[in-house]
């Protein structure tokens, strides 16, 4: 509901201002791990690392909505020395899901994805999935069978059925149904 020159005027920080002071103190923490792990990792080439938080705005009638940011921090030549930034912004139809992480950091590189998120109630996970994971990962929630899978991998239909057996046990699922929710709510494929 605000004008471009409303934002503009306000800029970052005033923006800022307008979000819940819970979702401020969440944001500011998010923000305090993504830079630890960032220099953590400043030494090694990687694509991408995408930050995604869910936060409550105060809209223009001065009520509370929730919306998702996901930035994309894109390394320059590699290495985390500079950085290009991509930012998206969506409002959100109803609010978080119950366990719905309140932030998720992916890092992605040629071989593997790490990818960490914290509840609501601060409590933190970390799973690491394989660059063949995340393929098979992406091809079930797109609602491809083990079969179709294995053909467009070129693997066995039981290397699918495995790597589906793995993911769920890696990400806490105990079935196809709650693996695809869980990648949903956390955006992972």
């Amino acid at each position: 509901g605000y004008d471009t020159e409303f934002l503009i005027e306000k800029g970052p920080a005033g923006m800022f201002d307008l979000c819940h002071p819970d979702s401020q103190k969440r944001i500011m923490r998010h923000i305090e791990d993504a830079f630890k792990y960032v220099e953590s990792k400043k030494n090694r080439s990687r694509n991408s690392i995408v930050l995604k938080y869910w936060f409550e705005w105060k809209n223009a009638e001065g009520n509370y909505e929730w919306y998702v940011q996901e930035a994309t921090a894109i390394p320059w030549q590699g290495k985390y020395d500079f950085l290009i930034q991509l930012v998206i912004v969506s409002k959100m139809s109803h609010p978080p899901l119950p366990n719905q992480p309140s932030y998720v950091l992916y890092d992605f590189d040629e071989e593997s994805s790490f990818i960490n998120w914290k509840t609501f109630e601060d409590q933190s996970e970390t799973i690491e999935l394989t660059k063949r994971q995340v393929e098979v990962l992406q091809l079930l929630v797109q609602g491809f069978s083990a079969k179709e899978i294995a053909e467009q991998l070129f693997v066995a239909e039981t290397t699918v059925i495995s790597h589906r057996k793995n993911l769920m046990d890696k990400c806490d699922c105990k079935n196809l149904a709650q693996l695809i929710r869980f990648t949903t709510i956390t955006g992972i494929a």
